[in-house]
């Protein structure tokens, strides 16, 4: 067996999702019911992101997520800090082996696509702040603005052509400092 890298590059086998531990659970429904306060929430999910650097440097990686433990998915962070994408139900649905219907939501396009902020700085600051290791957060690939634009159906009202302007915009978007 050959020496781990130390630097980047290096290979990481998973995007950033992992399995939320039970407490992080009933605490996303918790402060969603408004039962739990924003600061009681968050340090659930300072515990729980500690928790998941702790698994991810035992197991030896070198690139070290936060789990996406403080997002409700991995890209609800994304559509909440970008000026011209919403939340709304997705046009298709899920159908499990037993032909049982799911229906979900998905980003959408409702205005010109805009950076206001940062997307997930917070997020690697407080990584960075508990591993030595490499922090890495996921962000949407491009690929999936072109999704979002097809699901919006409405596009067009702000994007000429949506298989180019509006993937450019999100790569400008994701790009900005």
């Amino acid at each position: 067996m050959t020496d781990a890298r130390k630097d980047p590059p290096f290979r990481a086998d998973h995007v950033g999702s992992l399995l939320r531990p039970r407490a992080l659970r009933e605490a996303f429904r918790a402060h969603h019911d408004g039962s739990l306060p924003e600061s009681g929430f968050h340090a659930v999910q300072d515990e729980a992101v500690r928790g998941a650097i702790a698994l991810q440097e035992e197991a030896g990686l070198q690139a070290i997520t936060d789990g996406e433990f403080r997002r409700p998915s991995y890209w609800a962070r994304f559509v909440e800090r970008v000026e011209g994408l919403a939340v709304g139900e997705a046009l298709f649905r899920f159908r499990d082996a037993d032909g049982i219907e799911t229906s979900f939501t998905a980003p959408h396009v409702v205005a010109p696509v805009r950076r206001t902020g940062s997307i997930a700085g917070d997020e690697f600051q407080f990584l960075r702040a508990n591993t030595e290791r490499t922090p890495k957060i996921t962000l949407p690939p491009e690929i999936w603005s072109s999704v979002a634009a097809y699901l919006a159906r409405s596009t067009g009202l702000w994007y000429g052509s949506t298989r180019t302007d509006v993937p450019s915009s999100t790569l400008r978007v994701v790009a900005a400092r």
